[in-house]
């Protein structure tokens, strides 16, 4: 996964610059464009806010954070073994359209895609609404990388292909070693960003839920 990575920001780099040359045409408003200028300025700014917002959490926000790690943890064994034995009892669930369409959903290929498309689109076209969606997808899958990177090394979970069981951890081995990098999912961090950011942006109610549905 690193090196389609790499290539994401091959492309973020040629066309972040492109936004001081857009003129706002599109629904964008007026506010938002005086105020955001989807450049590399912006996009450093941004991106030093949210690796230093920890530092602004009070006790609410740990709360909540060990909630919801204590909950995963209970889920992961209480429910995983009989989720997995349901879901590999007949391969037609794992190979209907739903499964492979939210797996390509999920790949970084498919986010390439969407923000090349719109990138260039809006070079061409001065289209201010769709270089404001491109330059939050390159955020939105910047900031998963930040934290499920972080995350899957400090976790080391094995991946079940191993047959380890659901229990097995090597914290903090190599970067690249995917074998125990399972959680969180990588798949499920670019599906829930990419998400966010085209329902964030859909104007109508239906299209903002049938981007999660």
């Amino acid at each position: 996964m690193y090196t389609p990575f790499k290539k994401f920001f091959v492309l973020l780099f040629l066309t972040i610059p492109g936004a001081s040359n857009l003129s706002a045409q599109n629904p964008v408003s007026e506010d938002s464009v005086q105020h955001n200028k989807y450049n590399f300025s912006q996009f450093g700014n941004e991106t030093w806010n949210f690796v230093k917002q920890p530092l602004k959490w009070d006790g609410i926000d740990l709360l909540k954070i060990g909630v919801i790690g204590a909950g995963t943890f209970i889920l992961m064994e209480t429910a995983d073994k009989p989720a997995r034995t349901a879901v590999l009892k007949d391969n037609r669930y794992s190979n209907s359209f739903p499964i492979k369409f939210g797996t390509t959903w999920g790949e970084l290929y498919f986010t390439e895609a969407l923000f090349g498309g719109l990138s260039v689109y809006a070079l061409y076209s001065g289209d201010k609404t769709a270089h404001k969606i491109a330059f939050e997808i390159a955020q939105a899958t910047f900031y998963t990388f930040l934290v499920n990177g972080v995350l899957k090394i400090a976790i080391g979970r094995a991946r079940p292909y191993l047959g380890f069981g659901n229990q097995s951890y090597i914290p903090f081995s190599r970067y690249d070693n995917a074998d125990h990098q399972s959680l969180p999912s990588g798949h499920i961090g670019i599906v829930m960003a990419l998400t966010t950011v085209l329902s964030r942006n859909a104007g109508p109610t239906w299209l903002k839920v049938l981007a999660y549905v």
